[in-house]
């Protein structure tokens, strides 16, 4: 995801692992019933979405009525609001 034309050093991530990877933490805690919510506009969010979609399809948990996903752009305050 990172542009390495412009010469910086730099240390990203991989936003479908870190989907992936919260949505396994959240299970090997025990939680069963997990919703995803996100922007559309954004394709960071997307790819989270992704991860977090994979992590409970191979865990037999995956329920499309818990993910949420809003037309509207990304934003910190848009997430509190939707989480509520």
């Amino acid at each position: 995801e990172l542009d390495s034309a412009a010469g910086l050093n730099c240390v990203g991530f991989s936003q479908l692992a870190a989907g992936e990877t919260a949505a396994e933490h959240l299970l090997s805690r025990g939680r069963k019933r997990l919703a995803y919510i996100g922007a559309q506009l954004d394709q960071r969010t997307l790819l989270r979405g992704e991860g977090f979609r994979r992590a409970l399809q191979k865990a037999g948990r995956y329920d499309p009525d818990l993910e949420v996903l809003t037309p509207r752009a990304s934003s910190v305050g848009l997430g509190g609001e939707l989480f509520l």
